[in-house]
């Protein structure tokens, strides 16, 4: 086991050198990487949780920026996962890696302790670290970054709250962090499309015309029965696939690519809809119709 992970720090080391190769994007920090190692090495041997605490502790103590601490967590769990695939380490040892690493990483985050769930200090810090990688084309790391930032979308229920990306909007809403839009709109198109109306459309009256036609799409995707008339929520989508705003046809874009449910028969019942959003004047739009499926 030890030997395994001292095999990681290794690699760690060579992909300095080879960095753009693999297409890695975070840089990693081989006295940090060499750190995180020897947690997961002591965690998988200890006897208590003191030693394990006490080597995380040194982390912290190497390190007094969290998003920097954060984003090397973030490699390490990627390069535990190319090893594994390499057949250098088993899927044990990565399984090891990846779970003392989010210890880790708990124990460098605060948890507020009324609701049991990350402070909205530490949740702004994982947002901070993730958004500069977003954009990457390594899809291992991306679907990394995707689960860190899942870590902090769900309230009390099921439903995702993305007020913690607000900020981050508005701070550069002049242009915008496409790679975080894009992420809130693939994985909850009507929350996403609820955020930029807050922050971008200052018509009353148009904002409410947008809200009820989501509102007539919302409700016609919960009714899951044969033969339902949708010519209201056909209606709404044709409405919003012509708006003004890339953002709100982007919307209908990400609502006509689910697999799913009723909106798997929008391609067919709309395709005039399709047909222009394929041709649309946004190339954050059409992305989203050339997107290939998740394996």
């Amino acid at each position: 086991m030890k030997n395994c992970f001292k095999l990681i720090l290794v690699v760690v080391v060579a992909l300095l050198m080879q960095f753009d190769a693999f297409g890695q994007e975070i840089t990693p920090n081989p006295r940090i990487q060499a750190q995180i190692d020897r947690i997961v090495s002591v965690g998988s041997a200890a006897e208590n949780e003191e030693d394990l605490f006490s080597e995380i502790s040194k982390l912290k103590e190497m390190e007094g920026n969290v998003e920097h601490l954060i984003q090397q967590l973030i490699y390490f769990r990627v390069n535990a996962m190319r090893m594994c695939d390499m057949g250098q380490i088993s899927s044990d040892d990565m399984e090891n890696a990846w779970g003392f690493s989010l210890i880790a990483l708990w124990k460098i985050l605060t948890v507020d302790e009324s609701t049991k769930r990350l402070s909205s200090a530490s949740a702004q810090s994982i947002v901070s670290a993730v958004l500069p990688y977003l954009g990457t084309e390594n899809l291992v790391l991306k679907k990394q970054l995707h689960r860190f930032l899942k870590s902090i979308d769900y309230g009390d229920g099921f439903k995702r709250d993305y007020s913690h990306y607000e900020s981050f909007v508005k701070e550069k809403k002049k242009n915008p962090p496409l790679p975080l839009i894009q992420y809130m709109y693939e994985k909850s198109p009507g929350e996403a499309l609820l955020v930029m109306l807050g922050i971008y459309e200052k018509n009353p009256e148009r904002e409410k015309a947008i809200i009820q036609a989501k509102e007539t799409i919302d409700a016609d995707m919960k009714n899951r029965g044969y033969g339902v008339d949708r010519s209201q929520a056909i209606e709404a989508l044709e409405g919003l696939s012509r708006a003004r705003r890339w953002w709100v046809r982007l919307y209908v874009a990400e609502i006509m690519q689910i697999p799913y449910g009723p909106a798997r028969y929008y391609k067919n019942d709309a395709p005039e809809v399709f047909k222009r959003l394929k041709r649309d004047r946004s190339s954050v739009v059409r992305a989203v119709l050339k997107r290939p499926k998740e394996k």
